[in-house]
């Protein structure tokens, strides 16, 4: 019986009679094999490429999957461009690429207040599709805020889910007011200024470092903390859908940081030549405060919980909190818990 004398494999993307074949080599049976095409769905494609550009932030990891085609390259540039980072008001006109293909792929937003204090600025209410904003303003002053917050909030589109204000020299009730009555679909807001408290040198510029932000608004800017919480209530309202807020400022009076730094000081021999450290450090005014501090904290999340149906958990600033990781990040974290008719709160996960 006579034995074929060649053997073809055909190589294609599609299952086609027409498909070129290409000849292998002459061998004693002949065997056709056809690679059919492979529908993979964009949206697991795009994830895939994600995860491998996510592994060391480098456009180069996916180089090569975007200079496949047209298609290939518009899904690389979506996830290298998903998260936008601006630290110098330079990048809007140099390195930027055009607003019109950010618009389509920005999803979040990070920087430096500085680099937002700008006019071109304003070309963010065209980012419909961004989620997450992160801005800090360490080097803002509570002379020049107004002239630096208002204009973001102002560029932002309203459609903003998760907002973060970091490092902010005063929360005031005006920046308040500006969040809440824009982005009503937030779901995670926070603004915080006890991080600018500074520990890292000495207790001259730790007492420095108090004096430039408004870290207790009680009783100067608000009588009581009764007063504060029925502020927030009215301020806050608008945000029906809001899960997670975090407030980075103190409950305590602020009587009580100073009376800490003058004990402190009083009882070092060195007259301060020791790193300082605050009153979550200190012995006494832990045993005299932390209590109704405590308390304070829990009551007034429970106002804000009552008013804002949505909230999950809240988080003050505080020198007195539950846990280690708490009192070295000087935050308080709260958990609402919504059963029977009935809210309560406490200081762990329900």
């Amino acid at each position: 019986m006579p034995v074929p004398t060649s053997t073809t494999l055909s190589l294609s993307r599609r299952s086609s009679v027409n498909s070129p074949k290409y000849v292998i080599s002459p061998r004693p049976l002949k065997v056709s094999t056809v690679y059919t095409n492979c529908i993979l769905p964009t949206e697991i494609l795009e994830n895939v490429v994600f995860y491998a550009f996510n592994s060391d932030r480098c456009f180069s990891s996916i180089s090569g999957f975007a200079s496949a085609s047209y298609a290939f390259r518009q899904i690389a540039l979506r996830c290298a461009c998903a998260h936008l980072r601006i630290c110098s008001p330079k990048r809007w006109s140099n390195g930027i690429p055009k607003f019109s293909d950010l618009a389509r792929w920005v999803r979040s937003l990070s920087g430096a207040a500085q680099a937002f204090a700008v006019p071109a600025a304003i070309n963010l209410q065209s980012f419909r599709l961004l989620r997450t904003v992160h801005v800090t303003f360490i080097t803002q002053t509570i002379a020049n805020l107004h002239r630096t917050v208002i204009p973001l909030l102002d560029a932002l589109p309203a459609t903003v889910a998760e907002l973060s204000l970091t490092d902010l020299p005063d929360i005031s009730v005006r920046v308040l007011c500006a969040v809440a009555q824009k982005f009503r679909a937030l779901r995670s807001l926070e603004l915080s200024c006890t991080e600018r408290l500074d520990t890292a040198c000495c207790w001259s510029c730790f007492e420095e470092s108090a004096s430039c932000v408004w870290h207790s608004p009680i009783p100067d800017v608000f009588g009581s903390v009764q007063e504060m919480t029925m502020t927030l209530k009215d301020v806050l309202h608008p945000l029906v859908k809001l899960e997670h807020l975090h407030l980075g400022f103190f409950l305590s009076q602020e009587d009580l940081f100073y009376e800490h730094v003058a004990h402190a000081l009083s009882e070092d021999a060195d007259e301060g030549a020791g790193k300082p450290f605050g009153p979550e450090w200190c012995i006494p005014c832990f045993e005299q405060h932390a209590r109704g501090v405590r308390l304070a904290e829990l009551q007034a999340g429970l106002v804000l919980a009552q008013t804002l149906r949505a909230l999950r958990t809240l988080s003050w600033g505080s020198f007195f909190g539950r846990q280690h990781q708490e009192m070295k990040t000087r935050r308080t974290n709260i958990w609402v818990c919504r059963k029977d008719g009935k809210i309560k709160v406490r200081r762990k996960p329900w």
